[in-house]
């Protein structure tokens, strides 16, 4: 016979996994992006957040007190839902194969895909640029950046591997080269995977008001759906091997679905988000680096 492996018991292994950290894949959201939350959306809904664009006037020795008008204008976001399935045969826990060696693995896919998501905004049309080989990197490279991202409360630098290297100090007796206030900023960030950025793009400074991004769960309705099993996990947003990064990242909330084929006795799990990314239109607010 099958193991029987009950809905209860598996989520609760899916949990305990999720709440580790997916390495260098999801650390950067915070570094340009806050806006996350747990409302409900549709696949292809178009959500609306407001930028404040111009204030009032600030008079001197006012006579009339009711003379201010203010400009609010509007980013549009495309929210898609993004889900990874997998699952585990009958066979194949009866031979010793365990749920939890398939979650790490199809985390970090979903990791992929949101890092792409998320990194959309990153091009040349969106904000200034400056073009230096990652190996090439230097100081001055990164004063120009700060520069133009100067009216940032809060300055992020994320970089690829190569560009991250070069901060690393070149003697293992000197003090260790990446970490907050390094060259001006507040957080450096170590960013492996760049598919979704522009072309040639490997390096972004700014803070939090560059992109508007948002992120929830998809509408749901289980009636009828005998056997099927949801949970809302919080995956962290933290990373690990970058100094600046750590367990006060924000958390994006997942629904973990899991269900067993009437037919196969195939046991089934999925991680599913709803996403959606786009620039302010603020290009004060990000500075982006191209290899070419």
């Amino acid at each position: 016979m099958a193991n029987n492996l009950t809905s209860s018991l598996i989520l609760d292994t899916i949990g305990k996994r999720s709440v580790t950290y997916l390495g260098n894949i999801l650390a950067p959201f915070s570094a340009f992006s806050t806006d996350f939350s747990t409302e409900s959306f549709t696949q292809g809904q178009n959500v609306r957040i407001p930028v404040a664009t111009v204030g009032a006037t600030v008079q001197t020795n006012p006579t009339n007190w009711e003379s201010g008008d203010s400009n609010i204008s509007n980013v549009n976001v495309l929210v898609s839902q993004y889900s990874v399935s997998f699952q585990l045969t009958p066979r194949e826990l009866n031979n010793g194969f365990r749920l939890d060696q398939l979650v790490d693995i199809n985390l970090q896919n979903f990791g992929n895909k949101l890092i792409d998501v998320a990194f959309t905004p990153f091009t040349t049309t969106n904000f200034s640029n400056i073009t230096v080989a990652q190996s090439s990197l230097v100081g001055a490279n990164l004063a120009t950046a700060w520069a133009a991202i100067a009216k940032v409360p809060v300055k992020n630098l994320i970089l690829d591997g190569t560009a991250y290297s070069k901060l690393l100090p070149t003697s293992l007796t000197t003090e260790i080269g990446p970490r907050p206030g390094l060259a001006g900023f507040d957080g450096i960030y170590l960013n492996t995977r760049w598919t979704g950025a522009g072309t040639n793009i490997y390096g972004f400074a700014g803070g939090s008001g560059a992109v508007a991004m948002v992120s929830g769960l998809p509408e749901t309705n289980s009636d009828g759906m005998d056997g099927l099993e949801q949970s809302v996990v919080s995956i962290q947003l933290g990373g690990r091997g970058s100094l600046g990064q750590g367990p006060s990242g924000p958390v994006l909330p997942v629904l973990t679905s899991t269900w067993l084929s009437m037919a196969t006795r195939t046991r089934w799990v999925s991680f599913d988000v709803m996403l959606g990314a786009s620039a302010t239109g603020d290009t004060a607010a990000g500075y982006v680096f191209k290899s070419a």
